[in-house]
């Protein structure tokens, strides 16, 4: 209860203050509270996606810690390659269609994850993961450049703190929620809950971004 009470606090005073720690207006551009929003989105799924993951091999499939790690090494191959080659190769076509592009990619290796079952299904998970890692490494670090050339040059510096706390707050969130589904009755179908719920945040980045942001964003 103290955060949310805390945070209105913390708006009232803004709004009534002659130079605000945050500037609220900022928000009235719809772009930038896109890129906002597409921040908290993009951790929440890839980071909570592999927490849950990483904790469902050990509950359910009795891996050890070295083996749920070793599980993600092609999500993080795959990851790397796509933030630190294609990222580039692709940059003329602009954030927005790194967003949307990368944002499909993932929500659809989400939808591969569904069907996960037994441990005999290890291959479409290992699969799933794999391909999440791609996208989210495709459109990861666009979501840093949409939010700060779409916000006044002034506070270039105020808009990349603002998409960093919203990153933080959505990597906490997903673990939270996400670590939630598995505890059910039935941890496979918790498992596929929480996986759906990721494949919806992914949709809902590529949407604003087709919808808030310009064509040939860089």
């Amino acid at each position: 209860m103290a955060g949310p009470a805390l945070l209105i606090a913390f708006i009232a005073t803004e709004l009534h203050v002659r130079a605000p720690v945050l500037p609220l207006n900022m928000f009235g551009n719809s772009a930038f509270s896109a890129s906002i929003a597409n921040g908290f989105a993009f951790q929440f799924g890839a980071y909570g996606l592999q927490f849950m993951i990483a904790i469902f091999l050990q509950s359910r499939w009795g891996y050890d810690a070295l083996g749920a790690g070793l599980f993600f090494v092609p999500f993080a191959a795959l990851w790397t390659f796509a933030t630190l080659v294609l990222n580039r190769r692709w940059a003329y076509k602009g954030a927005r269609w790194l967003l949307i592009a990368g944002a499909v990619v993932a929500a659809l290796a989400s939808l591969i994850c569904l069907g996960v079952s037994d441990r005999s299904s290890w291959p479409v998970l290992l699969l799933g993961t794999a391909v999440a890692g791609f996208g989210c490494g495709l459109f990861g670090p666009s979501c840093n450049g949409a939010a700060i050339s779409s916000a006044d040059p002034d506070y270039a510096g105020l808009a990349s703190g603002v998409l960093n706390t919203a990153r933080q707050i959505g990597m906490a969130v997903g673990i939270a929620v996400l670590g939630l589904c598995l505890v059910q009755t039935d941890p496979i179908l918790g498992a596929r809950i929480g996986i759906a719920i990721t494949a919806v945040g992914f949709v809902s980045i590529a949407i604003s971004a087709y919808r808030y942001l310009p064509g040939h964003q860089n």
